[in-house]
């Protein structure tokens, strides 16, 4: 067999993953942690209040013809925050804000008493060393004299998560307030149960948790919870597989590659024939 010819057979050897991916596995990992924003720098500044909402919804979905249905999840976080100037005097403060790693940056949105900001930079962490980590935000608030003043964020995120999802809070950066007031964090899922929780909620139910806090607690939040309903065939049979638009034209480059090499073959392997007789 020429070395041509087994160069064929290696480019579509070659090609093969690129069919089985042509059906679109692009799944992100969903972003399991957030947490208060902190200052990035120490000033006088306290945390009055904050007012945080976490809704989430659970579903099994089918994220690419050809693949078993997966868990996605996705969530909503709204938060208003109340934070308190103390200094005598106008003060520029850069504030990071930790927020989940697959943020849909269209929805992502900072208000600083009403007025729509703009972040200066982003950064990944992973405070954890687990999961997904989060990104850091950060924030430059100007905030006149002996001020009180309102940050508001919304954000929309989703991924593929387990069965049963947990979900950190991240509360330990947050003593890097001078002061901090009263902290609500709300968290419910729409067709999921709530199965377990790092600290005790001031109210509960299956579905929702409510956690106030006068002070920074010793640990950060965790809350485990899972959807409620699975797939009914996690199989899909092959009849239903409809393939990517990317699929034809690869396998016609394949097939070209093919049919060219092999023309090339041939030709090479007359031309010898011929000089040899």
């Amino acid at each position: 067999m020429s070395s041509l010819f087994v160069r064929s057979i290696k480019s579509l050897i070659i090609c093969l993953p690129i069919l089985v991916n042509a059906y679109g596995q692009t799944f992100v990992q969903f972003g399991d942690s957030a947490g208060l924003p902190y200052p990035d720098s120490s000033v006088n500044v306290s945390l009055k209040e904050a007012d945080v909402k976490i809704s989430t919804e659970s579903q099994w979905a089918r994220e690419a013809e050809g693949f078993e249905p997966h868990h996605t999840v996705l969530m909503n976080i709204e938060a208003r925050y109340v934070i308190v100037n103390d200094m005598n005097e106008l003060i520029d403060l850069p504030l990071r804000i930790p927020l989940p790693v697959s943020i849909n940056k269209e929805s992502l949105e900072f208000k600083v008493n009403g007025v729509i900001k703009n972040y200066t930079s982003v950064e990944y962490d992973n405070p954890r060393e687990k999961g997904t980590g989060l990104h850091l935000y950060t924030l430059s608030m100007n905030m006149d004299a002996n001020s009180e003043n309102v940050l508001e964020v919304s954000a929309d995120s989703s991924g593929v998560g387990s069965i049963e999802e947990d979900f950190t809070f991240i509360l330990t950066n947050a003593t890097k307030w001078s002061k901090i007031g009263k902290i609500s964090i709300f968290s419910e899922n729409e067709n999921g149960l709530i199965t377990g929780y790092s600290i005790q909620p001031s109210e509960t139910t299956l579905k929702m948790g409510l956690w106030e806090f006068d002070s920074i607690p010793d640990k950060d939040l965790t809350i485990r919870w899972k959807v409620l309903t699975s797939p009914a065939s996690p199989q899909i049979p092959s009849s239903e597989i409809e393939a990517s638009p990317l699929v034809p034209p690869i396998i016609a480059l394949i097939i070209g590659g093919l049919i060219v090499g092999a023309i090339v073959y041939i030709r090479i392997k007359r031309k010898r024939e011929s000089v040899n007789q």
